[in-house]
């Protein structure tokens, strides 16, 4: 009968040493296993807490203002809207209408709706301006056609905007209705330095 070889001090050295190189294997490879992991077959994989992206800042063209001229509200008490103007904001916007070129002027589409009861939205859609023209500004009219002593011309001291004319489509947030007319019927774009009416959108119901 063959006689087992019995294991010496130097096989237990390199038995331990074998042992040592596999853990410290295990530990570079990144196996083992940490809070939250899953095993599969044998296998163990971490599993790592979902992180939903940050939305980034998206661009606007609303043009916010607050008072005739469009320059920045002050952070104030907004003086008192007239009751008649709440009614119109609750109960008749949206409103929308065509902008109607007056002798080439301005044409486009105009839609007018309410953020809450505080706001109203004016939105300026694929307007074009007639050459000649750098700036025109937007009103908000009683009137469903040009009448009065000077039917083609408005008084720009009552704009709500002031816009360059190459980019005239945009998003006009009033966030002041307290200067609105209280029976909103069209919407006047003119001509910023001399206020001839380029165009005009009578507005019905969206």
């Amino acid at each position: 009968m063959r006689r087992r070889a019995g294991r010496g001090p130097g096989t237990v050295a390199v038995l331990l040493a074998v042992v040592v190189l596999a853990i410290v294997g295990v530990v570079a490879g990144g196996v083992v296993p940490g809070t939250g992991s899953e095993r599969d077959g044998g296998r163990v994989s971490s599993v790592r807490p979902w992180s939903d992206p940050q939305p980034s800042a998206a661009a606007t063209q609303d043009v916010r203002v607050g008072n005739a001229l469009g320059a920045p509200v002050p952070q104030q008490s907004a003086a008192a809207v007239p009751r008649a103007v709440r009614d119109w904001v609750v109960q008749a916007l949206p409103l929308e209408g065509d902008l109607v070129a007056v002798d080439g002027g301005a044409s486009g589409r105009v839609r007018i709706g309410a953020i809450a009861s505080s706001e109203v939205t004016i939105a300026l859609r694929d307007v074009v301006v007639a050459p000649g023209h750098p700036s025109v500004v937007v009103l908000l009219s009683q009137q469903v056609r040009a009448d009065g002593p000077s039917p083609g011309n408005v008084d720009v001291a009552g704009a709500l905007v002031e816009l360059p004319a190459d980019d005239a489509s945009a998003s006009i947030v009033l966030s002041d209705l307290s200067g609105i007319p209280t029976d909103v019927r069209s919407v006047v774009v003119a001509d910023a330095a001399s206020g001839v009416v380029l165009g005009r959108a009578v507005l019905l119901p969206a």
